[in-house]
């Protein structure tokens, strides 16, 4: 009995002790703001960081608001550095010896750079002077609503052909041909509106932006020329497998688009097993 009542209070203990040092390393972390207020996660800046979360980036540790965000930023740290320059300040200072000449050391100018970080493409939170309108802005957010609709009708599109080419059915050939019809009608706005939530330019810095954007445009492609050849072999009559072929490279792009999507909000590795 007097044993167990030892090891409770030594646990007690413990945990007391992790508790002050928990409190501590908080009250260092809090002492890094400029203004006092609390450190944020450099992946999901709305939220407050956890001192028990962190990764040790360039020589200075990095904290996050939780080990998804953890995940985030061990797979690709680049993709964060203007984020972490303004919620994180020391870390860049200690990781770049504090250059006064680096942008990024200094959040100010950090956030004049953002344009060009594929980051604000992603965050809801992106500042109104890196919009390059409120409209365009606006629009570029219902990307993430619309995708999914062309991107289901595309696939209906391909099960009905292959049902039509198995069953000889001419219901499947009119369901091909409608979901076809719709997957353009919504694919190329939906298209649009991610050039508009990723910014108007041709290159990125960001590797996974930079293929997601190029892949996004190319299924773009594919679908119009899938309904190009489709409507082609419906006047006429020849050129069917030269269509599904198109069709399903017409869906490789699109997986592989939406690979790349899924690694800029999870990571590279979101689909491991």
């Amino acid at each position: 009995m007097n044993t167990c009542i030892v090891v409770l209070l030594a646990g007690r203990l413990a945990f007391a002790q992790a508790d002050t040092v928990k409190n501590g390393e908080v009250a260092a972390l809090l002492s890094e703001a400029s203004d006092g207020a609390a450190l944020l996660c450099p992946v999901m800046p709305d939220q407050e960081i956890d001192p028990a979360v962190y990764s040790d980036w360039n020589g200075r540790r990095v904290y996050f608001c939780c080990r998804k965000c953890k995940k985030k930023f061990d797979a690709n740290p680049g993709r964060y550095t203007v984020e972490l320059a303004k919620y994180q300040p020391a870390a860049m200072e200690k990781s770049r010896g504090g250059r006064p000449d680096d942008p990024l050391a200094d959040p100010a100018k950090a956030d004049s750079l953002a344009k060009g970080s594929p980051i604000r493409a992603v965050l809801p939170n992106a500042s109104v002077s890196n919009r390059e309108s409120s409209l365009v802005n606006w629009l570029g957010r219902i990307h993430p609503v619309t995708l999914h609709l062309p991107i289901g009708l595309l696939f209906g599109a391909a099960l009905a052909e292959l049902l039509f080419a198995w069953r000889k059915n001419s219901f499947h050939d009119h369901s091909a041909r409608y979901c076809l019809w719709l997957a353009v009608l919504t694919g190329i706005p939906t298209g649009v509106f991610g050039w508009f939530l990723g910014g108007l330019r041709l290159s990125d810095t960001d590797v996974l932006m930079r293929w997601h954007r190029w892949l996004g445009t190319a299924a773009v492609i594919g679908l119009v020329a899938s309904l190009w050849a489709a409507e082609t072999v419906r006047i006429r009559r020849r050129g069917q497998s030269g269509y599904r072929v198109l069709l399903l490279i017409t869906i490789l792009i699109v997986s592989a688009a939406g690979y790349f999507g899924g690694a800029m909000v999870w990571g590279v590795d979101h689909l491991a097993w």
